[in-house]
């Protein structure tokens, strides 16, 4: 049997603004790439010339909590945070993180409020108001890494827990934990360790998922963009195959069955294998035309359909890309 493949059209192009993208018709079929959007916060400062705060009054030490009632007070506030760090860590991508992180700051916020308006017990005064202002920071930090989940910098639990782990506000309460210890008092066990960013990826050309395989059907991609690719073939909305391309190269999925296939793709760094997603620097789109394979006889040949997919622009490219919703993505 002689197998003859054909060649269809080549679409190159990458990642853009939300309007549909222009790309070139060549040879064969697809392409992807990505855009990160980046941002970043400021912190607000009093002006010079503001006034000073004036000191508060002493406290006199039968208004303040007793070494049990403080450890009582440390204790609720403890589980609070325990419960909204666990949160983040167990949240689904996305929408879902971002609001688990938004929720985990207001938790510092509240818990910075209570603790502030106590009177601890004598020579606990400094710690407490150390305590309070690392609540205050780390609220700030979890603002920050909300909006970098609304940003796609950050798009999974591991990223944003990492980023958390790591926060300047994370590395102030750590130390407040220590001395608050040698003082006498628990608190802070939910702060765990810093946890450097993971940067995981996959083989050129690894198959992510193989629901439908078993044709002669083949599909090259060629990834000349900075961050590394999923280019996914789906059906009614789900992924039929998935092959993992790194930045820079190339790669051929093979054996893939006749029928019509919707093309999306995904760039980003840190590939998370059980979720099927990139934690950070996530993009998502899908190619308007869809990728048709068939096999055919022809006297003694086979013919077949192969697709070559550029993942770079090219120019006076004709064929549209769009981008969707990380919801809308069949992974």
């Amino acid at each position: 049997m002689v197998r003859d493949p054909q060649r269809g059209a080549r679409l190159s192009g990458s990642i853009g603004p939300a309007r549909p993208l222009l790309f070139a018709l060549v040879l064969v079929a697809l392409v992807v790439g990505c855009g990160v959007i980046a941002h970043s916060g400021g912190t607000a400062t009093r002006p010079s010339g503001s006034a000073a705060q004036p000191e508060a009054a002493p406290v006199a030490d039968s208004a303040r909590l007793s070494p049990e009632a403080y450890q009582r007070r440390l204790g609720a506030a403890n589980t609070s945070l325990t419960a909204a760090w666990r949160s983040v860590a167990s949240a689904g991508p996305y929408d879902a993180v971002g609001t688990a992180a938004a929720d985990a700051g207001t938790a510092a916020s509240r818990a910075a409020d209570q603790l502030a308006a106590l009177a601890p017990p004598a020579g606990a005064d400094a710690l407490n108001g150390e305590l309070v202002a690392g609540l205050r920071q780390v609220a700030t930090d979890l603002s920050g890494l909300t909006d970098q989940v609304s940003a796609s910098t950050l798009c999974a639990s591991p990223a944003v827990v990492s980023g958390l782990s790591t926060a300047p506000g994370t590395t102030r309460l750590r130390d407040v934990a220590a001395r608050l210890r040698g003082a006498g008092f628990q608190w802070g066990d939910f702060l765990g360790r810093p946890i450097p960013a993971s940067d995981t990826r996959l083989a050129n050309g690894a198959v992510v998922n193989a629901h439908r395989r078993g044709g002669l059907g083949e599909l090259t991609v060629d990834n000349g963009n900075e961050l590394d690719a999923v280019v996914t073939l789906a059906q009614a909305g789900a992924p039929a195959v998935s092959m993992y391309v790194r930045h820079g190269a190339k790669a051929t999925l093979n054996r893939i069955p006749d029928g019509s296939y919707q093309v999306f793709f995904t760039v980003g760094a840190d590939w998370n294998g059980e979720d099927r997603l990139f934690t950070r620097s996530c993009g998502f789109s899908k190619f308007d035309d869809l990728a048709s394979y068939a096999t055919t006889q022809d006297g003694g040949r086979t013919r077949y359909v192969t697709y070559d997919v550029t993942l770079q622009p090219v120019f006076g490219g004709t064929a549209v890309i769009r981008q969707v919703g990380a919801a809308n993505y069949p992974r």
